[in-house]
């Protein structure tokens, strides 16, 4: 038997035995070993094997779906690219999300990007394999508190939207958690006695 093995990154594309193509590799194939079987040597024989890089599909999508238009990614390749390419993507989120996970073929790989002051995030990786990246995003979400300070003179509480919808009794201190974008009010009270 003759074991035809690709180094790593490349596959076997075609094998030709004498002046006769025995395999050629299809479209999706990416063998990295073609074994053949010689039935009967009855002649000289020249037997030939061809490699080939391999190539991937990149693909990058931000999730969950119903959060799809809270950021953009570029830099995606359209095409399969080549075995131990580099590729830098780009994933920018709207104003008040950011992406919680980078996740690379189920792998978090957020901690290998870079993370700048609008969390925009960028991410260089080397293509080994077809590889799929999902960015998921999530809602800032920020904790608001309150004070009165100098004493018990007054309250303090704190509601949202164009109805006021309370969100805290009156109180000399507190705190909320309110996502990035909420309207919230803040009424204030003085004492009798105090402004």
């Amino acid at each position: 038997d003759y074991v035809i093995t690709a180094d790593e990154g490349y596959h076997v594309s075609q094998v030709i035995l004498g002046t006769h193509v025995i395999y050629t590799a299809g479209m999706n194939d990416q063998l990295s070993e073609y074994t053949y079987h010689f039935d009967q040597v009855l002649s000289d024989t020249t037997f030939k094997a061809m490699f080939a890089i391999n190539r991937y599909r990149v693909t990058a999508a931000v999730k969950p779906s119903n959060n799809a238009n809270k950021a953009t990614i570029t830099g995606v390749p359209t095409l399969p690219v080549n075995h131990g390419t580099t590729r830098t993507i780009t994933i920018t989120p709207v104003d008040c999300w950011h992406i919680a996970q980078l996740l690379v073929n189920g792998e978090d790989k957020l901690a290998d990007a870079t993370v700048d002051a609008n969390n925009v995030v960028t991410y260089t990786f080397d293509v080994v394999d077809t590889t799929n990246i999902e960015a998921m995003v999530e809602r800032l979400v920020y904790d608001l508190s309150w004070e009165v300070v100098g004493g018990e003179n007054g309250v303090i509480r704190a509601e949202q939207g164009a109805n006021h919808h309370l969100l805290s009794n009156d109180t000399i201190q507190g705190s909320i958690t309110r996502n990035c974008g909420t309207t919230c009010y803040f009424a204030i009270r003085a004492n009798e006695g105090y402004h």
